[in-house]
């Protein structure tokens, strides 16, 4: 099983990212995303199907409040120089961050050497390109609750599928800052 954690995306978020998205110009090399789903907090890839009990039951303990979400600048990884993909990030991408990390450790999971960058995907390079212009500007697509987060299966193919495996609930509690 591919397995990953992730925030969804609220229907009235995801509806309105894929239709800007829909609305931008076609740019040589880059496939825009047809639908926005979540934002990745751990992908754990390749996990054998009797892992998933263990699984859930350590994600269960991940204590984080909930917060709210809006999304603000554009991004690329690679971060400098040509993109190969291309995302909305968030206007204050602690919360998630803070919420990453709470996952690892309840996985008992090593520190990621990367930075963690929460965001949504919109496009895809076929072959590096420069960061397109028409980014630049991320139009205001609203702000949302995060109250829980979820286990998820990818099944490869023409599109991937995303399967929710369990759901768990951030606690109701206003967070402070770290």
């Amino acid at each position: 099983m591919r397995l990953f954690i992730a925030v969804e995306l609220p229907a009235s978020i995801r509806e309105a990212v894929e239709r800007h998205v829909r609305s931008l110009p076609a740019i040589p090399n880059v496939r825009w995303s047809r639908t926005a789903t979540h934002v990745t907090l751990r992908f754990l890839g390749d996990t054998a199907p009797e892992r998933v009990p263990d699984l859930t039951t350590a994600l269960d303990t991940v204590g984080h409040a909930g917060f709210t979400a809006t999304l603000g600048a554009a991004g690329q990884f690679p971060p400098h120089g040509r993109a190969r993909v291309l995302w909305w990030g968030f206007t204050d991408p602690t919360s998630f961050a803070t919420l990453a990390r709470a996952v690892d450790q309840a996985l008992a999971l090593p520190a990621d050497p990367r930075a963690f960058h929460p965001h949504v995907t919109i496009g895809r390079c076929h072959r590096p390109v420069r960061f397109p212009r028409e980014l630049v500007d991320v139009p205001a697509l609203g702000s949302f609750a995060v109250e829980e987060f979820s286990l998820f299966e990818s099944t490869l193919g023409p599109t991937a599928v995303h399967t929710p495996l369990a759901r768990f609930a951030l606690s109701n509690v206003t967070q402070s800052s770290p």
